[in-house]
């Protein structure tokens, strides 16, 4: 067994301490935890910044060990990173949310104007127009629209 010194360092006005010294007859280590996997929600562009900023580790992003899944109705796109390895899987996702302004204009949906509330609609959402007078004239134009019966 080896010897070795032990300088004790006490706080002014202690008169007493203890140190416990013990011998392991094995390695004393901490066990290996998991490591915490990557779970990040986004909106788009996340997958393209975590992509730019891990591509240097290379032993992170290995191409032939991810995916990427598209849903089409819920409006995401997942990165499954290191998909085999479980300890090491990763979520990457980022969604699109349709601004509810958006969802009033009934765009893709089965929403039917007629012409006079279709105006006056965009007279009122004048400010998701590029072109304010191209807005009064497409009002104008819908105002003044008339069908002639057969």
């Amino acid at each position: 067994m080896e010897k070795r010194a032990l300088n004790i360092n006490m706080p002014e006005g202690s008169s007493f301490a203890e140190v416990v010294v013990r011998e392991v007859s094995s390695v004393n280590e901490l066990p290996i935890k998991a490591p915490i996997p990557v779970n990040i929600q986004g909106t788009p562009g996340t997958i393209a910044e975590f992509l730019l900023k891990r591509s240097a580790f290379t032993d992170q992003i290995q191409p032939e060990k991810c995916h990427v899944l598209v849903n089409r109705e819920k409006l995401s796109i997942m990165l499954i990173i290191n998909e085999s390895e479980a300890y090491l899987t990763g979520r990457v996702v980022e969604t699109l949310e349709v601004h509810p302004k958006m969802k009033e204009f009934g765009i893709n949906s089965e929403k039917e104007w007629d012409p006079n509330t279709l105006g006056q609609f965009f007279k009122m959402n004048r400010a998701f127009f590029a072109d304010i007078n191209e807005n009064m004239k497409l009002v104008s134009e819908l105002k003044n629209f008339k069908v002639e019966k057969l």
